[in-house]
Formats: structure tokens, C-alpha cells, sequence
């Protein structure tokens, strides 16, 4: 059986204990709170634009409308890889960075199209090697085709 004193120093050394969880805890929701406050992750919706002719295609999304800011994009881009057809399609997609951080940053993407009548467009962004978003699209349009390309966002 414990002595009184020792009681105390137990019950003390406890005390400590649950404090200092308790202020970890703390930290660690108040940290959660500063990442999810800025964070930048985006859903985006516009209205995608291919042309192709054999290994070169031009695309172009017109009045991204960012909706964690409000803030309107184009994107301009050539792709070069093996393609022919003709897609004019609306769509939408996500993105892990800011808006206004993607603007005049040469963005690297990877798309494949494909449809008779009906064309889907798939495309991912790159940025230094890592994924920066998606847009996928369902539209109008006929063709097939896929590669790599380069392009840019700018203000609207």
C-alpha cells in the first residue's frame, strides 16, 4: 500500500502526463487546421478545344473556373504524338496547386482522346516531375489519338 506522500507524487507525475498529451493533442489538431486552411486543392470545370492532324494537336481550355477562388484560367498547349480528329467538349477536373501559381509556368501533360460523335478526353498535368492536376472531358467530336505536350495557363 502507498504512503500518502507517494500518493501524492503519483498523482502529481499523472497530472503531468495527461498535460502534456493534452497540449500535444492540441498541437496536433492546430497544425491539421493550418494545412487544411492552405491548402490549395481545386475542382475546375471548362470547356476543352482539340484539333489534330497526325502528330501534332493544339488544345485549348477555355474559362477554367477555379472554385476554391473564383479565379478564371485558360490553358493553351501542343501535344505531339500520334492523333487525327476534331473534339469540342465541356468538362472538369482537380488541381493540387493554386490557381494564380500555375499561371506562366510552362506545364507539361499527357492526354489521350478518343470517340465517333461522341469524344472523351483525358489529361494529367506535370509540373518538375510531379502531378499537378486532371481534366477529363465528354463532348463532341471524332477521333483517336495520345501523347505528350507542353503549355501554359493564363488569366482570363
Amino acid at each position: 500500500m502507498s504512503t500518502p506522500a507517494e500518493t501524492k507524487e503519483l498523482s502529481v507525475a499523472a497530472e503531468a502526463r495527461l498535460k502534456a498529451r493534452h497540449k500535444a493533442i492540441r498541437k496536433l489538431y492546430e497544425d491539421q487546421q493550418r494545412v487544411l486552411t492552405t491548402t490549395s486543392d481545386c475542382w475546375v470545370d471548362g470547356t476543352l478545344t482539340l484539333t489534330s492532324v497526325i502528330f501534332y494537336t493544339s488544345v485549348e481550355i477555355k474559362d477554367m473556373n477555379f472554385s476554391c477562388s473564383g479565379t478564371v484560367l485558360q490553358f493553351n498547349g501542343t501535344m505531339w504524338g500520334p492523333g487525327v480528329g476534331y473534339v469540342k467538349s465541356y468538362g472538369g477536373g482537380y488541381f493540387a496547386e493554386d490557381p494564380d501559381w500555375l499561371v506562366g509556368k510552362d506545364i507539361n501533360f499527357e492526354m489521350l482522346f478518343g470517340g465517333v460523335s461522341v469524344g472523351a478526353i483525358q489529361m494529367t498535368f506535370w509540373y518538375d516531375g510531379s502531378a499537378v492536376g486532371a481534366f477529363d472531358a465528354i463532348g463532341a467530336g471524332v477521333g483517336i489519338g495520345g501523347g505528350w505536350g507542353e503549355g501554359k495557363f493564363t488569366r482570363v
